[in-house]
């Protein structure tokens, strides 16, 4: 009975090892047969896999990537009137029939000069080979063009109501005259052809710049201060006084021209408003709106022989903001309160504009400094001395910089601070 169970029980072990062995035995005789019939492949390289070849398109051209602009900053000056009544140039008067005029601008010379340029109001006329004469029909010596030179100055706006003071030619001497010292003109010009306006450009930005005065307008001629352009109208930029619409109509040509020439920044220097108002016109301020809503970025104005507000004007759709400045007031004149009773003629205000490009790609103003200004005359070895003192915000220590009275001193910025009162405007340091 022993041996019977212990048969038994190795029949079961047999069994059980069978059961294991079998499947063992059959995926490894697959596997080998799977071995044997496969593709030799070299030691090392692993089989690649076949990738799908796509059709063949046509080569498209080459598509430049656009770089991105570079940071760049350009910064100018802007000043008003420059006028040469009769006392004025007899004071410049340093021989036989030669002028100096530096001396009358030694004061903001450094200002000026480094600008990347600068520009202002020519308020006269210059005909060498005739008398000179002040108001009402200037002829100046053509030395305050070598004084303005000096001082820094490149751009000069010779369209204003003393621009036929002595006929066509006395427009198209004045025009000689700038040309010979390689100073541009803005509003006047030799042919009714040539572009009317300045492309100026400066560090890659591209300034585009153009001038106006009020006048009338009669066909293709035009009058100013009444007197008649006799055949050049139409190489004079002059806006109509009396109708908003047909000034800006005339003015829109220009800035459709500047735009096409790829004008990125748009200034316009106009002659406008009522002479002696501290506040501009509605005549004005009608028109700043329409040319802001035209795309215009600054305008500069004269003619008021005051200083008008300064202000961000914003266009009717509230997309964009200009600066106006809406009269820069006497720059150089001797309209003074011992002549006319007025001290806000004295007063002058210069401008310094900074435009950016930023780095996508976009001009626009970043910073605008006003610099108050005031003609000082005195005596110098009994002579008439005319100087162009720039007020910091300490009166005193200008009158001891630039030897001028610090009474006028206080009393001028104080004139100008009660008109120019937009908060986002920077003050001259005074250094």
């Amino acid at each position: 009975m022993r041996r019977k169970r212990r048969r038994t029980k190795s029949k079961g072990w047999i069994a059980l090892l069978l059961l294991i062995l079998l499947p063992l035995i059959f995926y490894g005789c697959q596997a080998l047969y799977l071995l044997w019939n496969a593709d030799p492949s070299p030691i090392g390289e692993v089989p690649e896999t076949p990738v799908a070849t796509p059709a063949e398109t046509p080569a498209e051209t080459p598509v430049e990537t656009p770089q991105e602009p570079v940071d760049t900053s350009v910064t100018f000056v802007a000043a008003g009137d420059v006028m040469v009544h009769q006392t004025q140039y007899l004071a410049q008067r340093v021989g036989d029939g030669t002028y100096d005029f530096a001396n009358n601008f030694i004061h903001v010379k450094d200002i000026v000069s480094q600008a990347d340029f600068a520009l202002a109001n020519l308020e006269t006329v210059i005909l060498p080979g005739k008398a000179l004469s002040a108001y009402p029909r200037f002829n100046s010596p053509a030395e305050i063009l070598d004084g303005l030179t000096y001082a820094g100055f490149d751009i000069l706006s010779t369209i204003n109501n003393h621009s036929l003071d002595q006929g066509k030619n006395g427009v198209l001497s004045t025009l000689k005259e700038l040309e010979d010292r390689k100073l541009q003109v803005l509003g006047t010009y030799k042919t009714p052809e040539e572009p009317k306006y300045v492309i100026k450009e400066v560090n890659g930005i591209r300034i585009g710049m153009t001038a106006f005065a009020s006048g009338v307008i009669t066909g293709t001629e035009a009058s100013l201060n009444g007197l008649p352009s006799n055949g050049i109208g139409t190489q004079l930029n002059v806006m109509e006084m009396t109708d908003v619409s047909k000034a800006f109509s005339a003015m829109k040509v220009q800035l459709d021209a500047l735009k096409e020439a790829g004008a990125e920044y748009l200034l316009v220097f106009l002659h406008w408003g009522n002479e002696y108002q501290f506040t501009p016109s509605t005549f004005q301020t009608k028109l700043a709106q329409l040319l802001v809503d035209e795309g215009v970025d600054l305008i500069l104005g004269s003619h008021p022989h005051v200083v008008q507000p300064v202000e961000y004007l914003s266009s009717t759709d509230g997309t964009r903001e200009a600066l106006v400045v809406y009269s820069m007031g006497n720059f150089l004149s001797n309209q003074r309160r011992e002549i006319l009773n007025k001290t806000h003629t004295e007063d002058g205000l210069m401008v310094e504009i900074t435009i950016d490009r930023t780095s996508g790609g976009e001009v626009k103003l970043t910073k605008a400094t006003v610099i108050p200004t005031w003609v000082n005359l005195y005596k110098k070895d009994g002579k008439d001395t005319y100087e162009i003192v720039p007020i910091g915000p300490d009166p005193k220590a200008s009158a001891l910089k630039y030897q001028a009275p610090e009474g006028r001193l206080t009393e001028s910025l104080k004139r100008t601070k009660t008109i120019i009162t937009e908060p986002r405007l920077a003050w001259f340091s005074g250094e």
